[in-house]
């Protein structure tokens, strides 16, 4: 294969690798056939609504594009497309982009939002230290307009994500007609489906970049990467540390919130942690007539925030919760801790691997906060 061949995993006259096709067939073809007849539906439902009373107070709020969106929701199909980011102000679907939003333009699970746009399009060294791991066949999780970088070959990657280059490029248009949305692989909602389609223990490894604060069940998706990895695979996680980010204000979410989602199993960001981060991120946004918060909070929703947030101190808990509780074998490979970026770094991460030796959870996960203290990422580090 050529090395685009083994970036993209396509090979380069445009077909799906053949190996690849495990994972796309027939579950994609039956999420994708849902959508179609979805779409058609709440078009056909808009068209119904013109004219009603209903219909123009709507648009005073949200444009008919985000009403779209907002009836294909609420269908809730068990495999439905999940909800996703509102086009700017200004946008109608028949007459085109208008005014773009100055507001995070975050596509849930997508990463195009202020964490990735804040990145420099040359990756920094510290992120391709952490490509070094990466080899094999594997899947990269909502790469948006911009996938993680693998610059040194031996790896063939399949995409992961909510819609198609066009649908992205008509919800986000303030991103611009030609923004380079990457076609993918896989569809799925990590809310709703989780890694579904993907097979267990049949991926080399998994990147996951400024996916985990979006989802409304943090533990339930790193389960779903544990389940997929081959023993011996590894994942890379990359995320913002609320304290670089518009999350600088709000309170770290903590382990027994995460505890009570994944028991709950909670599939859908709930009000509350919509209005929690309104209130603390956007003041702006808050409405002054109590009527209209449902409409704000949908609008949200639609748009994907910030469900959680953590410091690069707070999210070895995490990962230690994991490997006491879930039975999960993670070892730690290489970590990237804010300062490694430089002084306007706003990312953490970690390569971990699923490890081949049996050790008992609770010396696995002393074993691993250990090291996140001794080289001054974990809880101790944080207290000294």
């Amino acid at each position: 294969m050529t090395p685009q061949e083994h970036q993209t995993g396509r090979p380069t006259d445009g077909r799906l690798d053949p190996a690849a096709r495990d994972l796309t067939e027939p579950a994609v073809v039956a999420i994708q056939e849902r959508l179609e007849m979805e779409v058609a539906a709440a078009r056909a439902e808009v068209a119904a609504m013109r004219g009603s009373t209903t219909w123009r107070v709507g648009r005073l709020i949200v444009r008919p594009a985000a009403r779209l969106r907002s009836i294909v929701t609420h269908r809730r199909l068990p495999s439905a497309p999940p909800k996703v980011s509102p086009v700017a102000p200004g946008y109608d679907l028949d007459a085109g982009p208008g005014i773009a939003s100055s507001h995070e333009g975050a596509l849930n699970h997508a990463l195009v939002d202020v964490d990735e746009v804040a990145l420099p399009r040359t990756p920094p060294p510290s992120r391709r230290r952490l490509s070094w791991q990466i080899t094999g066949r594997g899947i990269e999780v909502g790469p948006g307009a911009r996938a993680f970088d693998l610059p040194f070959g031996g790896a063939t990657v399949q995409f992961v994500d909510r819609w198609r280059p066009d649908q992205h490029r008509v919800l986000l248009p303030e991103l611009g007609a030609d923004a380079p949305f990457i076609e993918p692989d896989i569809v799925a909602n990590l809310d709703s489906d989780g890694l579904a389609p993907v097979p267990d223990q049949s991926q080399d490894f998994v990147i996951g970049s400024h996916v985990l604060e979006h989802v409304a069940n943090p533990l339930r998706i790193l389960d779903e990467i544990h389940r997929v990895l081959r023993s011996g695979g590894v994942v890379v996680l990359l995320l913002p540390d609320r304290r670089r980010t518009f999350d600088a204000g709000r309170e770290t979410t903590p382990l027994d919130h995460l505890v009570r989602e994944f028991h709950a199993d909670v599939r859908e960001v709930d009000d509350d942690h919509l209005r929690e981060f309104l209130l603390a991120t956007s003041p702006h946004e808050i409405p002054t007539d109590n009527a209209d918060w449902p409409m704000v909070l949908e609008r949200h929703r639609l748009r994907s925030v910030h469900v959680h947030c953590w410091t690069e101190h707070d999210f070895p808990a995490v990962i230690a919760y994991t490997i006491t509780h879930l039975g999960h074998q993670w070892e730690l490979v290489d970590a990237l801790s804010v300062a490694d970026a430089g002084p306007h770094s706003i990312e953490f991460g970690y390569v971990l691997r699923k490890s081949t030796v049996d050790l008992p959870g609770e010396v696995r996960a002393q074993r691993l906060t250990t090291i996140f203290d001794e080289i001054g990422i974990g809880p101790g580090a944080a207290a000294s």
